[in-house]
């Protein structure tokens, strides 16, 4: 980020904040359009919580597409989400794994559960919530939740 955009990005954080989501919106737009991957990757979360009109999501992934194509790897994961939530799941699953091969720990969990509820393999299921729990990337709630999902498929 530039001192610009990091300006612009406070400014829209701000009124995000505030529960302001129109003008957030146009404020994180605006550091989008200039480059800001961090504003792209807002600017998407909005269309997602539907402060847009966002006909299958089409503007959310774009702009995810965007940040992910100018290195924004945190985008992955959102990507994913947005996927599974449509029931993409190959799609997803190629999107978990992008973020995870980004370092993302919590994608590990996230794909983990997606495959047990599509009755995947366990031993699959289980490398991805060991995965979790060793990752330095992780909350510690995940890491939690990853142990009680292993305990329960062992």
């Amino acid at each position: 980020m530039n001192q610009r955009t990091d300006t612009i990005f406070d400014k829209a954080y701000e009124f995000y904040e505030k529960g302001m989501q129109e003008e957030a919106f146009s404020w994180f737009l605006k550091g989008a359009e200039s480059g800001d991957t961090s504003c792209m990757i807002w600017v998407g979360v909005l269309y997602g919580d539907g402060v847009k009109e966002d006909t299958k999501n089409q503007n959310e992934i774009s702009w995810y597409e965007r940040a992910w194509n100018k290195g924004e790897l945190s985008a992955a994961n959102n990507l994913a989400i947005v996927y599974k939530n449509q029931k993409y799941y190959l799609e997803a699953e190629h999107w978990f794994k992008e973020a995870i091969r980004a370092g993302d720990g919590d994608a590990n969990l996230e794909l983990a559960k997606m495959l047990i509820a599509l009755g995947r393999e366990n031993t699959e299921v289980r490398n991805y919530l060991t995965a979790t729990i060793e990752s330095n990337y992780v909350t510690e709630a995940s890491i939690e939740e990853a142990q009680l999902l292993l305990k329960s498929i062992t």
